[in-house]
């Protein structure tokens, strides 16, 4: 049974018809593959070496008309104000992907240049400026990189596949592709840290990060390591 809203509540939510259909949407699209399971993660993943990239992305724009259409979202009106890939790994998805969803989501509602467009990346997927660039250049504008720690032994021990140096260079490069637009999650709480560790994390990462930081606490889940 719905519970019982206070009628001012109720009153500040009714939306005409014509101004709802001008709100505008946010949309997340999942990427589920990863080239390895962290031993904290519980996110619907799947560690697989021969992805069927073009059966993927076929059925993710399938699946996006699909849910566009039933919820009746596909009205060029309805401005989409951001997008997310998140994961699993989205940066080990091929670009063509983001260029199909992109395209898809621009004749079905409406895309413009405040369109915020992020995607997660993983330091040990974030291999090559030049592979960014050809990512920007499709359309993606907010880079969002997982690294969690720039202490090798944290990373061991939270099952990361990527060393500190390799998260401080992928950093640097995301940033010389989208200066001021880059962020970044590190995560506290984990077994064996100290406070000293933690302050030492946060004072170098803040001489780096550049307009973002995510800070999670690690939260255990059932059959997670």
């Amino acid at each position: 049974m719905r519970p019982k809203l206070p009628s001012s509540f109720i009153a500040s939510r009714r939306y005409s018809t014509g101004a709802l259909e001008k709100e505008p949407l946010s949309i997340y699209v999942h990427w589920p593959y990863c080239s390895s399971k962290c031993t904290y993660c519980n996110f619907n993943k799947y560690v697989d070496p021969h992805v069927d990239h073009e059966r993927m992305e076929r059925a993710l724009v399938t699946e996006l008309e699909s849910e566009l259409s039933s919820w009746g979202l596909d009205q060029r009106s309805r401005p989409v104000h951001s997008i997310y890939f998140g994961g699993g790994t989205p940066s080990l998805a091929k670009p063509s992907m983001f260029r199909s969803i992109l395209e898809t989501l621009d004749r079905r509602c409406h895309l413009s240049a405040q369109t915020e467009i992020s995607m997660e990346g993983n330091p040990s997927s974030t291999t090559s400026v030049r592979e960014l660039r050809t990512l920007r250049d499709i359309g993606i504008n907010r880079y969002s990189l997982g690294i969690q720690s720039f202490q090798g032994h944290i990373l061991k021990k939270l099952g990361r596949n990527h060393s500190p140096s390799t998260a401080l260079r992928s950093l640097l490069d995301a940033r010389s592709v989208w200066p001021g637009r880059v962020s970044m999650d590190l995560i506290m709480g984990h077994s064996n840290q100290t406070l000293d560790d933690w302050i030492k994390e946060l004072h170098f990462t803040m001489d780096i990060v550049d307009d973002h930081l995510s800070l999670y606490h690690l939260t255990v889940e059932p059959g997670t390591e």
